[in-house]
């Protein structure tokens, strides 16, 4: 499972704390808030760390709506990520 945040510290920490707290193992969830924190760039982010690693299961974005102009493109992009053949 792969989580890609906007945020560098508070977001990626939760998920670290969920995945202690349910006693899940490093290689069951990669956690990462790497990159830019407009929704564009998240899921471009993700999508990347994809392509490098096809073998992840499921693939989740976590951003802020915020006034973020590409929001809607964002989140089309997602919809199309899972319309993609493997």
């Amino acid at each position: 499972m792969l989580i890609v945040c906007e945020g560098k510290k508070t977001e990626p920490g939760y998920f670290k704390f969920l995945r202690k707290k349910l006693d899940l193992t490093a290689a069951d969830i990669v956690v990462s808030g790497e990159s830019d924190s407009a929704p564009g760039s998240v899921v471009k982010f993700g999508r990347d760390k994809l392509k490098m690693d096809p073998d992840y299961q499921y693939v989740f974005f976590v951003f802020d709506k915020d006034s973020h102009e590409n929001y809607d493109g964002a989140l089309q992009s997602i919809r199309d990520l899972g319309r993609q053949p493997k």
